[in-house]
């Protein structure tokens, strides 16, 4: 078995997708694997809206990821609304997506009867107008810009990266730095593919994830983990990544000399 080590969990994503290419089992000890995580399933997830609005599963997801207003009572309406007030046409709004209407009950076309009909309380209609608005426009976003561009604006316009940056935790900085190189992946697509586009960014992680399923982790010669993870364990083989000023050391070791110490003492765990 080899081990890699690592300081950050942001730093296993470039490793996993190299070992996924490569098609070498690998498994990630006391964490999750990074395109599992739920800050970039919820990145995901904004995208096949902006492919697809008319998925309900990742609208469900979204709608109110970071907290937006959209609360219990505009989901059960959005869920008893059944189409009926607009004769199956789509409104106006529908006019921006990418693909055709797919059937008329997807809870994107009821979201858009229910801001026609003005039937939600003022709240509840404003969050779920600002949240339409807000896929329309990172959808026609997506027809002018390179994925990672739009994945950029969607974190901020979103208010995802705002409301990470507010719960101003180790975990909200952790989940930041996963993000960011969420956005760094798509920027290897782009310089990888000429043709690049949110659907063939998307549709690669998903190969990628079937590729992984289907090797099993539990025949994974490699174990990922970062140094505090790998405390107390021992393997014949030991690479350590990302041996630089900024991640290794971290960046925030850098005025703290109780805190420079403690790096080294990480650095001893994974050289012992």
């Amino acid at each position: 078995t080899v081990a890699i080590l690592y300081r950050l969990n942001s730093q296993s994503r470039a490793l996993e997708d190299q070992l996924m290419r490569d098609g070498t089992p690998y498994k990630i000890i006391g964490g999750v694997r990074f395109y599992e995580r739920k800050e970039v399933k919820d990145a995901l997830s904004y995208l096949k809206l902006i492919i697809n609005p008319h998925d309900d599963v990742s609208f469900r997801r979204v709608v109110n990821v970071p907290t937006r207003g959209i609360g219990k009572g505009v989901m059960d309406a959005l869920e008893r609304e059944d189409g009926s007030g607009s004769g199956g046409n789509a409104p106006p709004m529908m006019a921006a997506g990418l693909f055709e209407v797919v059937g008329s009950q997807s809870l994107w076309v009821r979201a858009t009867q229910l801001l026609t009909s003005r039937s939600l309380p003022g709240r509840g209609h404003n969050a779920l107008k600002q949240f339409v608005e807000l896929i329309d426009a990172l959808i026609v976003l997506a027809r002018q810009e390179p994925v990672s561009t739009v994945i950029g604006k969607m974190l901020d316009q979103s208010g995802y990266l705002k409301a990470l940056r507010e719960e101003n935790s180790e975990e909200a900085e952790s989940r930041i730095q996963n993000l960011a190189e969420f956005v760094s992946s798509a920027r290897e697509y782009e310089e990888r593919e000429s043709d690049a586009s949110i659907g063939g960014f998307v549709d690669r992680l998903s190969l990628l994830s079937e590729a992984d399923e289907s090797q099993g982790a539990s025949h994974a010669r490699v174990w990922l983990m970062t140094m505090h993870a790998a405390k107390g364990l021992e393997f014949p083989v030991v690479a350590i990544a990302g041996l630089e000023e900024g991640l290794f050391p971290h960046s925030r070791a850098g005025q703290d000399q109780e805190q420079m110490e403690e790096e080294r003492r990480l650095c001893y765990v994974g050289m012992t």
